[in-house]
């Protein structure tokens, strides 16, 4: 008995829902026929109707997916041009957005400035303490070069591997300018007097660029 009602309950919603689209249908044919009476047309058929509203949908579609290609399109030829300036500029990462275009431009823009590029990401090679005549060399990082490496930490005071080390030094630049791969080091120095300084300045900028100085109290 309950299977009997719930298969008539079933029915009746079907035949309801039924009667609900039917009834949707003529009411959107019965609109359509008033507006084409009120323009003077000739209304037409529920089915005519339906077949216009698809017709219609299909049209919106096909110019929906034509305005997508005409962008997807255009992105890609704007990522293009952007990954064309990227390898101009020698971005490290694309340039997709504002930020990576900033960073990119600051990076070529402080490069130009330089005359050389940076040989590394933590480009400051070393320390230099001039004190009363005397000079101290500390390494902020560590390189290898063809005859010697030196280690963070490492310090160098003698003048001879001192200026050993410029020669080496000076012998890696030349091979990575061989390599097309020009680039020069920073170096930070530390000076108590006027002499210090400028005896500093004339040994080590031949071989580096500076990147900041402090007065020794």
């Amino acid at each position: 008995m309950n299977e009997l009602a719930r298969h008539k309950n079933e029915l009746v919603i079907g035949m309801t829902l039924a009667e609900v689209f039917l009834l949707l249908l003529i009411v959107g044919w019965y609109g359509s026929r008033l507006e084409s009476e009120a323009v003077g047309g000739k209304p037409g058929t529920p089915a005519e109707v339906l077949e216009k509203q698809l017709r219609e949908s299909d049209e919106a579609l096909r110019r929906a997916n034509q305005e997508r290609d005409q962008l997807a399109k255009k992105v890609e030829i704007y990522e293009g041009i952007l990954d064309w300036i990227g390898k101009g500029t020698k971005s490290q990462q694309p340039i997709r957005d504002i930020p990576s275009a900033t960073a990119a431009i600051n990076a070529y823009t402080a490069e130009l400035k330089r005359g050389k590029p940076i040989c590394e990401s933590t480009n400051v090679l070393i320390r230099v303490a001039a004190d009363e005549d005397t000079l101290t060399l500390t390494f902020r990082r560590p390189i290898a070069l063809t005859k010697s490496s030196f280690t963070t930490g490492q310090t160098l005071s003698d003048r001879m591997d001192i200026q050993r080390f410029l020669e080496m030094l000076d012998q890696y630049y030349s091979e990575r300018h061989k390599a097309g791969r020009d680039c020069v080091f920073d170096y930070a120095l530390e000076w108590r007097t006027d002499h210090d300084f400028r005896t500093a300045k004339k040994m080590f900028e031949p071989h580096f660029y500076p990147a900041g100085d402090r007065q020794l109290q």
